[in-house]
């Protein structure tokens, strides 16, 4: 997480906010935005180690701008 934390300033996005939720696991999530693409993205990481026979992850949501492309125009590829 720290590593992405990092990472993501260098490819255009603002983090905005990174710390501890308010689950009463108090998982680590990340919130940044990329104003440039629209899109708002959240990271969540699922450590059981130690707590649970399910294994540890993350979970990424990712939410986007609504858009339509106007009568003759086409859309940038990403």
């Amino acid at each position: 997480m720290e590593k992405l934390r990092e990472a993501l300033p260098e490819r255009g996005w603002e983090v905005t906010s990174y710390g501890p939720d308010e689950s009463r696991a108090k998982s680590l999530t990340l919130f940044a935005d990329s104003t440039e693409k629209k899109f708002t993205a959240q990271v969540k990481l699922l450590d059981r180690r130690g707590r649970s026979d399910h294994p540890s992850g993350i979970t990424v949501t990712l939410v986007s701008a609504c858009f339509q492309v106007p009568e003759g125009q086409t859309v940038d590829e990403y």
